[in-house]
């Protein structure tokens, strides 16, 4: 794999440092759409559509962390 860090050699705390501050940025934004996304559809579509973005809103974290491993 092109571009492949190993994590196996060098100093630890600085490897998981900086794979924990990638983990945490893409939390941040995960976060920031989740917030967004909850004030659009509660403002303009319904207490119906807030409840049924609270209920499938667990996948779209899911797939997103899911991509984000994938890609690190």
């Amino acid at each position: 794999m092109k571009g492949a860090k190993d994590m196996t050699r060098g100093n630890p705390f600085v490897l998981l440092s900086g794979f924990a501050f990638s983990l945490l940025i893409g939390n941040v934004f995960q976060q920031l759409y989740t917030f967004v996304d909850t004030m659009i559809v509660g403002k303009y579509l319904g207490v119906t559509a807030l409840a049924a973005l609270g209920a499938t809103e667990w996948l779209v974290f899911v797939m997103f962390g899911c991509v984000h491993f994938v890609l690190l």
